[in-house]
């Protein structure tokens, strides 16, 4: 017989008893676990009022929590064109902070940021900073005469667009600030054998960004341009003889023909500007008033025509042009040469002139 010692297994009934021990252990440190994990998985939002006043102060937004629970601030978060300052560790129903911003687009997110799983929106609200001001008629025609002023016959039909002004900003104290400009130009005639450079110049807007894009009559972008400006920066817009090689929508026997380009171009301006209720009213027939200036530049003078200037006319309506060479004085009924000055510059008797024109001395508007 051996005397070494020969090893035996544990006995089945002691390994079950293990093996089953072994299994509990598992199933409630998993159940611990999973109840853990669910627990930061369905963590609740605060309960809070989606009932925030959104108002302009300057140019920051104040947001006041109307009603719920105290928020930590450290859980909060802007989701927008702006940064929220926040005064204190919790915001509490009827206490305010700021959101700071210098954009004048887009919309704002409340959020509550989770420990765990998505962030909740607490509250959604359109940017007021971006308001429609109105103010400038949504569309108003541009018409120069390009002769000197000495030679003018005054047709107004030399070269003419429409330009659609939107006007984004807000109202503080019966003030009303611009924030950002957004034009359109269509051109609509021309009847001058020059060509005209026009021009935009931002005059009274202070500084800021500008993107231009020029279109064919495809909607094809032939140029894109972006940059700064500031009161004197000449924004080149377009050459009439892009838009029409000739002599176009002027003759009484003219076709209606489309233009070969049209432009856009946006302001976002980088302070706030104030800008007058009525900037163009039909008392002041040639754009005195505007926050800008619209500036043309004819091919065949060294004549630069702008604002306040008499071979420049804006109608505040969808206007109807004097056809080649009749003076606006005989297209109008309210319209009279000066008879004090030179006998030619068109005088404007009333605020309505544009509403009475003589049938056939006016071009019939293709749009």
């Amino acid at each position: 017989m051996s005397n070494s010692q020969t090893a035996r297994g544990i006995g089945p009934t002691v390994g079950v008893t293990l093996l089953l021990a072994i299994t509990v252990v598992l199933v409630a440190m998993a159940g611990t676990i999973l109840t853990d994990t669910s627990s930061k998985l369905d963590e609740p939002s605060p309960a809070v009022s989606t009932d925030f006043s959104f108002t302009q102060n300057g140019s920051n937004i104040v947001v006041t929590h109307e009603a719920g629970d105290t928020l930590s601030t450290d859980r909060l978060a802007v989701r927008g064109p702006g940064e929220a300052r926040f005064d204190g560790a919790s915001v509490d129903a009827g206490d305010s902070f700021v959101i700071e911003t210098d954009s004048p687009s887009g919309r704002f997110d409340l959020v509550y940021l989770r420990t765990n799983g998505p962030d909740a929106v607490l509250a959604t609200a359109d940017n007021p900073l971006i308001a429609d001001l109105g103010g400038v008629p949504p569309q108003i025609t541009v018409a120069y005469e390009d002769l000197t002023v000495g030679g003018s016959d005054y047709d107004y039909n030399d070269w003419a667009f429409d330009m659609q002004t939107t006007i984004a900003g807000y109202v503080e104290e019966g003030t009303r600030h611009a924030t950002q400009f957004d034009f359109e130009f269509d051109p609509l005639a021309r009847g001058g054998g020059y060509d005209h450079d026009q021009y935009l110049v931002p005059d009274d807007l202070g500084t800021g960004e500008y993107d231009l894009t020029v279109f064919d009559r495809s909607g094809t972008i032939v140029r894109r341009e972006t940059g700064e400006f500031d009161t004197d920066t000449e924004i080149f817009l377009l050459n009439s003889g892009d838009a029409f090689t000739d002599m176009t929508n002027s003759d009484a026997d003219d076709s209606c023909t489309a233009p070969e380009r049209r432009v856009e171009l946006e302001l976002t301006l980088d302070t706030p500007t104030e800008i007058p209720d009525n900037p163009i009213d039909a008392d002041r027939q040639h754009g005195a008033g505007l926050p800008f200036n619209l500036t043309m530049e004819p091919s065949g003078n060294n004549n630069i025509i702008g604002i306040g200037d008499p071979r420049l006319v804006t109608v505040p309506t969808d206007w109807r042009w004097p056809t080649e060479n009749t003076h606006i004085a005989d297209a109008y009924e309210t319209v009279g040469p000066d008879d004090a000055g030179d006998g030619n510059t068109p005088v404007f008797d009333t605020n309505t002139w544009f509403e009475k024109p003589v049938d056939d001395k006016v071009y019939e508007r293709c749009r």
